[in-house]
């Protein structure tokens, strides 16, 4: 078996599975399509400053999804993404930038904040 074959199913455990680091969320595209997947979620609101080493308040939040699971096409700026945070807060964003990685099989979607709850 390739690598890049033993890769995607690296991939299923360790970006679907909700015992490691699996989380539900949705993606909406552009035609109103849904679809509820499951990859990793990040959301942070402080940074370090790699001169200085200062802590500096700035938010960002990605999602990172297997290509191969995405069945309403693949994603791309001006999507939309519903994610829950840890303490059960639903978010309303947009994909701000898409990358995919076509060699890992997955997709890094940088995300801003439409709605604060």
């Amino acid at each position: 078996m390739s690598l890049i074959l033993r890769n995607e199913e690296f991939l299923e455990r360790s970006l679907e599975d909700p015992e490691a680091f699996g989380w539900s969320f949705t993606l909406t595209n552009p035609l109103g399509e849904s679809q509820e997947i499951t990859g990793q979620a990040r959301h942070i609101n402080m940074l370090i400053d790699i001169e200085t080493g200062a802590d500096v308040q700035q938010e960002q939040a990605s999602v990172t999804p297997r290509l191969s699971t995405i069945t309403i096409g693949e994603p791309k700026k001006d999507w939309l993404v519903t994610v829950k945070d840890t303490a059960g807060n639903e978010y309303e964003c947009y994909v701000v930038l898409a990358i995919p990685d076509r060699t890992m099989g997955m997709i890094v979607l940088k995300l801003g904040l439409l709605e604060v709850p």
